[in-house]
């Protein structure tokens, strides 16, 4: 077992591209380290263990103000119980498996909580929480097989993407987890998937904040499934709930868009290009200028399957506002959307005019027709 215990120092402005600067204090790992020999461990000790081929050995973590880095040299195991213990894990190509018995990992503030390049790493039953970094607050993968289940990801922050998590490329999957009260000064308060593939299960981003993005950024041709969803009082100047940009490939079953603000546009989903398939209810979004449920640009493509729109408000398309893009499907319900349904763009004659509309199962009907220089515009940045 090659495991490289550090005290981390003050915060380094780091970058995906450079290696993180982190202090060469070696913590104590050695004769007086306790041990069990039982392979099941029942969490009787908190703290950090260490599976070693014969049992586990108990691993010192620094208090709160002097965060212990953990640096993998091999393949890991690692079992947290109790907390919250202050510890930071880095990985370059190495599998990692932690998982926990009520187990809580906090960076305190300090420094982010894992950075993954490539390998793999999953994590199940544990809350990771107070994290800060430039992109993944709490999370950084890249290239990576990403598994986190049955645990928390809480109060991390980013200086540019990701608050609670960054995952780029690779694979990823979670479920049961809460990716709660995070923030980003740019985008994607909660989490950023930037391409690969995603599924997401029974998982709520809820209470996230971000300039863009508030619950979650999908960009750069990520392929994302999530099955039971919930994306809640999330708040963004636009995609307060989810933005999904460029080329990506989203598909929601059963999700719950709820209570999210934007203080701009898109309150439940901004779509700037991308192919969205939506199945599930928005509810209760409100967005300053267009689309409280929806705001869809730049030939974004949806479909609604049995989607439902519920009380959601806005300047300018309270259930969906859109301009070059294109919305079908069937079986839709529209109840109480402000001012009206649906609101879009159209080009007649060369000029461009606005049409609201009012719409139920079978479809829309148009109520008013207004030109385009009687509604706000709202670049999605």
């Amino acid at each position: 077992m090659l495991l490289l215990l550090l005290a981390c120092q003050a915060v380094p402005q780091d970058t995906a591209a450079n290696t993180d600067t982190q202090a060469d204090t070696q913590a104590d790992t050695g004769s007086d380290a306790d041990t069990q020999t039982d392979t099941s461990l029942d969490c009787a000790v908190d703290g950090v263990w260490a599976a070693d081929g014969e049992g586990w050995v108990w691993l010192e973590t620094g208090p709160k103000h002097d965060v212990t880095s953990l640096l993998l040299e091999e393949d890991t195991t690692l079992r947290v119980c109790g907390g919250p213990l202050f510890l930071t894990i880095e990985t370059n190509g190495f599998d990692l498996v932690v998982d926990g018995e009520d187990g809580v990992l906090s960076a305190a503030g300090q420094w982010r909580l894992l950075k993954v390049i490539g390998g793999s790493v999953s994590l199940s039953g544990i809350t990771i929480q107070s994290g800060i970094a430039d992109r993944g607050g709490c999370v950084y993968a890249e290239d990576a097989t990403v598994s986190l289940s049955s645990g928390a990801v809480l109060d991390c922050s980013a200086e540019e993407e990701g608050g609670g998590l960054y995952l780029s490329g690779g694979s990823a999957e979670l479920f049961d987890m809460s990716i709660k009260d995070n923030r980003s000064d740019g985008a994607g308060g909660g989490a950023v998937f930037s391409g690969g593939e995603v599924l997401i299960e029974q998982t709520g981003f809820s209470r996230n904040q971000a300039d863009r993005a508030g619950g979650m950024l999908l960009t750069d041709g990520v392929v994302l499934t999530g099955v039971s969803v919930g994306v809640e009082e999330n708040l963004a100047t636009n995609g307060a709930g989810v933005m999904v940009k460029g080329s990506a490939t989203v598909a929601f079953t059963d999700a719950h868009l709820t209570d999210n603000m934007a203080t701009a546009s898109g309150a439940g989903v901004a779509m700037s290009g991308g192919e969205l398939t939506f199945n599930g209810r928005l509810n209760n979004n409100a967005a300053a200028e267009m689309g409280g449920g929806l705001w869809l640009s730049d030939e974004a493509q949806v479909v609604l399957d049995a989607a439902v729109f519920v009380e959601n408000t806005a300047a300018f398309g309270g259930g969906i506002a859109m301009a070059e893009a294109s919305v079908s499907g069937s079986g839709c319900d529209f109840t109480d959307n402000t001012p009206q349904d649906m609101w879009l763009e159209v080009a007649e004659s060369g000029t461009m005019l606005t049409e609201g509309f009012s719409c139920d199962g079978t479809g829309c009907t148009p109520e008013t027709r207004l030109r385009a220089a009687s509604a706000p515009g709202s670049s999605q940045r």
